[in-house]
């Protein structure tokens, strides 16, 4: 599955590159630049979004508002320093697959596949 990864100016999404890029079945994209991203989604070369809390030039939040409705057959996922209850009411209506925790890793990864996978089995 083609997947982007959205970094913001400090990186925190290495680990999850790295991790994500050890299943064959992944191409990873990375990038910390949103206007590269959204050129990247408006050529549609990715299926899975994965879009750090603070970017180079606006919020995560922002962008996924900005992007999602551009787009909305993409997955999203949105890395949030918030409680899980007040991420959602923030993020309800944007059709994000799952909230990040700011240090992602491996474990993170495998959830990301996991539920891709089940998504692509629908």
């Amino acid at each position: 599955m083609d997947i982007l990864l959205l970094d913001g100016q400090e990186p925190s999404f290495l680990q999850l590159k790295k991790s994500l890029a050890k299943n064959e079945k992944n191409e990873v994209t990375y990038t910390s630049s949103s206007t590269e991203a959204k050129k990247i989604i408006g050529a549609n070369k990715a299926a899975v979004v994965l879009i750090a809390e603070n970017l180079d030039s606006q919020s995560g939040l922002d962008f996924a508002k900005e992007i999602v409705p551009m787009n909305p057959f993409i997955n999203y996922a949105l890395q949030s320093s918030l409680p899980s209850e007040k991420f959602h009411d923030v993020t309800e209506g944007y059709g994000l697959f799952m909230q990040l925790p700011l240090d992602p890793g491996a474990e993170d990864a495998e959830q990301v596949t996991q539920i891709i996978t089940k998504i692509h089995q629908i």
